[in-house]
């Protein structure tokens, strides 16, 4: 087996150190925006507060703290990452399987056929009769 030339590990080496980096950077961009996801709310609780709430678990001593970051905003960050994750996962898919940079989901008409399925969906709610009743 021959070695490498030096030039051309040096160049190697030097991209692999550039990605490493991006994805460094990458990884610290997504748990900031995550924390930030987590801290910020219309409930008015402190960074502090939801800090206390994480650090005591969901049966803590302030069960409004606990219940508003344990159940509703912890299970929808872990949620948006796991959509745009797959969002993600899906568009590489598609572009690896046409062979096409470029592809999008209008390259092969799911723009369309979503629409066409949202107003079939909107049309079928709309024209249903409502089955409840007040009081």
């Amino acid at each position: 087996m021959t070695a490498m030339p030096v030039p051309v590990l040096a160049r190697w080496r030097a991209r692999a150190a550039r990605q490493g980096g991006a994805v460094l950077t990458a990884a610290l961009v997504l748990a900031a925006l995550a924390l930030a996801d987590l801290v910020t709310g219309p409930s008015g609780m402190s960074p502090g507060a939801v800090w206390q709430a994480a650090l005591a678990g969901p049966e803590g001593l302030d069960r409004a703290a606990a219940t508003i970051f344990w159940q509703i905003r912890l299970p929808q960050a872990v949620m948006g990452g796991i959509v745009g994750a797959s969002l993600g996962l899906a568009g590489l898919l598609m572009q690896t399987i046409l062979a096409n940079p470029l592809a999008s989901p209008f390259t092969l008409g799911f723009s369309a056929a979503a629409g066409f399925g949202a107003a079939l969906a909107i049309l079928s709610v709309r024209s249903s009769p409502c089955r409840c009743r007040a009081g």
